[in-house]
């Protein structure tokens, strides 16, 4: 062209885009080059807006929509999306709801926000869904704790004031739904009884939320301790009954002698199974809340 123009490019990987700033009325300087360089990237995430950010197809976006709005699906179908995805259903899995602001829903910088969010966390898939950011993340493949997790995105939530609400640990992925429904839980129960903090886990607040809902919002088997489900696999794989040796235990208000005598067992066998019950479950059975929230 005949006249002075900036030309500024962005990439990613399988992308490119290029803005032309020309000169009119004004001499372009530099700062006009360095809101060259800015517009290109918003520019370039609006053009791309569900697809362009992500490196994956947004065909996998569309399923776990589907599974969020409670449709029936059946396993294989399930069991295809994943695995076109190299996930597995027996993986075990995070999900994990950004609340968002007005402004980040305005500009499009949501985007911006769910690739950010997966350069961070290895393994994850971020998108917006009900103006929030809904991201599932595979434990298992990302070789990462969900208190891991929680420390990756400590800096990222706190310089962009978001509030996070975190799911339990699931591994059948037709589920999702109900795991989604714990983090906007969490969230909820959060922002009432500790607004000052930005990371809400479910299971801090299982109580709160279960004295609010019931099971009306979310299925009663999604709202057990998760230390219990472990209990319950290890019975059905080892052929044991440590899952109700720790029902009467509670039952009994945690006397080691009557709950030994409904199982007609000896106190030191009884003293065994709680040892390895805790082991299995993670937990203090002396803290008089999970003992409470386990009996529930």
């Amino acid at each position: 062209f005949d006249y002075n123009m900036i030309l500024s490019s962005y990439s990613r990987p399988g992308y490119f885009a290029t803005i032309a700033v020309v000169e009119i009325y004004t001499p372009l300087s530099d700062i006009h080059r360095y809101l060259a360089e800015y517009f290109s990237q918003i520019i370039y995430q609006v053009l791309n807006k569900n697809s362009g950010w992500t490196g994956h197809s947004i065909k996998f976006e569309h399923f776990l929509k589907e599974l969020l709005r409670s449709k029936q699906i059946e396993q294989a179908v399930i069991d295809r999306y994943l695995r076109e995805f190299g996930w597995k259903n027996t993986d075990n899995y995070v999900c994990v709801t950004f609340k968002t602001n007005y402004w980040d829903k305005i500009n499009f910088l949501y985007n911006n926000i769910c690739s950010n969010i997966e350069s961070r966390i290895p393994h994850s898939y971020a998108f917006f869904y009900e103006n929030n950011i809904v991201t599932v993340i595979n434990l298992d493949r990302a070789n990462i704790s969900k208190r891991q997790i929680k420390d990756h995105l400590a800096i990222f939530l706190r310089e962009g004031l978001f509030h996070m609400g975190i799911s339990y640990v699931f591994f059948e992925f037709g589920t999702f739904f109900s795991y989604y429904e714990q983090t906007l839980g969490a969230l909820e129960m959060g922002e009432k009884y500790r607004p000052f903090e930005w990371c809400y886990d479910f299971e801090d607040y299982i109580l709160h939320f279960f004295m609010h809902y019931g099971t009306s919002r979310i299925d009663g088997r999604h709202l057990c301790y998760p230390g219990v489900v472990q209990l319950y696999i290890y019975d059905r794989k080892n052929k044991t009954e440590l899952l109700d040796t720790l029902r009467v235990y509670l039952e009994s208000g945690s006397n080691a002698a009557e709950a030994a005598k409904k199982l007609f067992i000896h106190r030191n066998t009884l003293y065994q199974r709680m040892k390895k019950i805790e082991e299995i479950i993670q937990v203090d059975l002396k803290d008089t809340r999970i003992r409470l929230f386990i009996l529930m």
